[in-house]
Order: C-alpha cells, then sequence, then structure tokens
C-alpha cells in the first residue's frame, strides 16, 4: 500500500512539473512574441512618422542647424557657440520619442536640430528636434 501510495504521489509531481514547464515554455513564447510584435510596429511608426525629421524637405531659404543649449529662459535660448535665439511662440518641439510638445520641455544641455528659415537676413526657427 505504501509504495502504491508513494508512486502515485510521485506521478503527481512529476504531472505539476510538466504543466510547471508547459505554462513557463508559453508564457516565454507570448512574451518573445509581443516584443516581436512591439518592435514591427515601432519600426513602422518610425518611418511612418510626419514628425521624424527625414520626413521634412527643405524650401527655399530653409537649412537644419544643430545646436546645444548653454542657456534658456523662457523662450530666449542662448547656444555654446554665443549665438542667442528666439523660439517664437507655437514652435513645435518633437522629442527623442517622436511626442510633439512645445519649448517649456527644452533645458540646458540639450542638444537640438532646427530648422531654420532665412527671413530678411535673420534665421526664425521653425521647428525643432531633440537630439540629446
Amino acid at each position: 500500500m505504501e509504495n502504491a501510495e508513494y508512486l502515485k504521489q510521485k506521478k503527481k509531481k512529476k504531472k505539476g512539473r510538466k504543466i510547471f514547464w508547459l505554462i513557463s515554455i508559453l508564457v516565454l513564447i507570448a512574451v518573445a512574441a509581443g516584443i516581436f510584435f512591439y518592435q514591427k510596429q515601432k519600426k513602422e511608426a518610425e518611418e511612418t512618422d510626419p514628425n521624424a525629421r527625414e520626413n521634412v524637405v527643405l524650401e527655399e531659404n530653409q537649412s537644419w542647424q544643430s545646436l546645444q543649449i548653454e542657456n534658456i529662459v523662457g523662450n530666449e535660448i542662448e547656444a555654446v557657440d554665443g549665438a542667442f535665439y528666439t523660439i517664437p511662440v507655437g514652435t513645435e518641439v518633437v522629442t527623442k520619442l517622436g511626442s510633439v510638445t512645445t519649448f517649456s520641455r527644452l533645458a540646458q544641455g540639450d542638444t537640438i536640430c532646427c530648422l531654420m528659415q532665412e527671413d530678411a537676413g535673420e534665421a526664425v526657427i521653425l521647428k525643432i528636434w531633440i537630439e540629446e
């Protein structure tokens, strides 16, 4: 009798281990699939993102300018090279993750890329992308 009970418990434990491993494998497969589809969706979003710099076609008198912000007060920025710029109110600022915000998101030390428009000899910022 004792032997039969022992074998029954052993079988039960073995079955429990099999179920544990099966569930573990299914969870790992689900996680891997989730990561795969998340990465795929992220890549597709980046390729079609209208805020991506790569999708901007420069028009006449427009150019790119990379700046590192040395100081920022309100919408006035001073670049590391000593140049001063005023960010027009309503200028879109695109974060590293692609969301659009305002210049209040900018901080000292940020490296930004600006879409500039030459207007009557003065450079006007049209749009900003935060790079670092």
